[in-house]
């Protein structure tokens, strides 16, 4: 348990701003994890979803899609579940894309929830760091300009708390950004596999039972 000690001590070394850089990280984190897990299980939902809806079709039993889609209770089951009601209904080829397009306006931005904080975690955490930077500095500077090198310890103290803090800013905001520009990725390429999907599903259907 002394590296726990050790590390704690070296991070005090950074000052005040090291408080609002690990505050910035562990939102971060909670963020990542939330949305991992998220979105892996909304396109495990989404699979299931589409292939269940197939069968659906080639038995003939589209009504029992929407049954289908109450059970899941998902982003891609809520648009599917639109578009079909829309087409058992009557509705011609351009109201059905006029409610998938309405749907999606309310159901997609869950996807990317939160990643917008995400965002702003990767941007401030460095500049937290260059804050922290420029505080570290003024202390150096003040500690010069009244005890000149007769203190060198705290002349090295202030150094040390503008170069932990850098250092700190950008080891938090590196792989934030890699996460994040991953999760956005992985939150579009969702969006485009239920928007195909559930095209795919519509245009199968009026082919077996054209009401357009």
């Amino acid at each position: 348990m002394e590296w726990i000690t050790e590390t704690f001590n070296f991070l005090a070394k950074g000052g005040v701003m090291m408080i609002f850089i690990l505050l910035a990280s562990i939102i971060g984190v909670a963020i990542v994890i939330e949305r991992y897990v998220f979105l892996s299980k909304e396109k495990a939902s989404m699979k299931k979803l589409f292939n269940i809806a197939r069968e659906k079709i080639k038995k003939g039993s589209i009504r029992d899609i929407i049954a289908v889609c109450d059970a899941e209770n998902s982003v891609s089951s809520n648009i599917l579940k639109t578009a079909v009601e829309a087409y058992l209904n009557g509705a011609s080829k351009e109201d059905i894309e006029n409610s998938i397009e309405d749907i999606s306006k309310i159901e997609l931005p869950v996807l990317n929830r939160y990643l917008y904080l995400l965002g702003t975690m990767v941007t401030v955490s460095p500049m937290l760091g260059l804050l922290g930077t420029v505080l570290g500095m003024i202390k150096s500077t003040t500690v010069l300009a009244e005890k000149g090198l007769a203190s060198p310890s705290e002349l090295l103290a202030g150094i040390a708390e503008a170069l932990i803090t850098t250092a700190a800013g950008l080891i938090v905001a590196i792989p934030l950004l890699v996460l994040y520009n991953y999760l956005t990725n992985r939150a579009q390429e969702i969006i485009e596999e239920i928007e195909a999907n559930v095209t795919e599903i519509i245009l199968t259907i009026s082919s077996t039972k054209s009401i357009w």
